[in-house]
């Protein structure tokens, strides 16, 4: 048999029986949507593990203080200060494959600016802080040497925290309260 004949046998095959041609045709299409489908929700999922990861940080080792007993009880972790500035300048100095490091001391706090106000995670920090996470800025700058060393009252806002206090006005350069304390806001986070 020739493949022109081939091909005509086939089709008359397919005229005479054409509920079995439509179910058949039907069951590969629902098998290749399937397979299609799975597929493309376990990439999806895979992406949004990753952006979960980059959003904590790649290559980053959180290396969190003891923790305090209260009446027999453990508490969280953290709630004993063992690290001290100490540690981060020694992990830097003797550590080559560590890029960068930032100690972080962190609590919920009121933001308070004229008359708003935003319940939010509050962290002192160093500038290794932003590039360890990987935090870009939308505006403003991040701390200088001088404010960084002494401590100085400045601060740089979460975009939720500057779009609640501030609106579309740009926050840098003006003072928000933190815990009753004036502190001058240099830079907002990006998104």
């Amino acid at each position: 048999m020739s493949l022109s004949q081939t091909l005509l046998v086939a089709l008359r095959s397919l005229r005479l029986n054409l509920m079995r041609s439509f179910l058949t045709m039907l069951g590969i299409v629902i098998g290749v949507a399937s397979v299609v489908t799975v597929l493309a929700i376990g990439s999806g999922a895979q992406g949004r593990v990753a952006d979960q990861i980059q959003a904590i940080g790649a290559n980053v080792l959180m290396i969190n203080p003891g923790t305090a007993k209260k009446d027999g009880v453990r508490l969280k972790a953290g709630t004993r200060l063992t690290l001290t500035e100490g540690d981060v300048d020694a992990i830097l100095a003797q550590v080559p494959q560590v890029r960068a490091a930032a100690g972080s001391l962190s609590g919920s706090a009121q933001i308070v600016r004229e008359n708003r106000n935003w319940n939010t995670t509050v962290n002192g920090t160093t500038n290794g802080h932003f590039l360890v996470r990987d935090w870009l800025l939308a505006r403003g700058r991040v701390f200088n040497g001088t404010e960084q060393t002494t401590a100085a009252k400045v601060a740089i806002l979460g975009s939720v925290v500057a779009k609640e206090l501030f609106g579309r006005d740009n926050p840098v350069g003006t003072e928000v309260r933190i815990m009753s304390v004036p502190f001058e806001v240099v830079g907002v986070l990006d998104a």
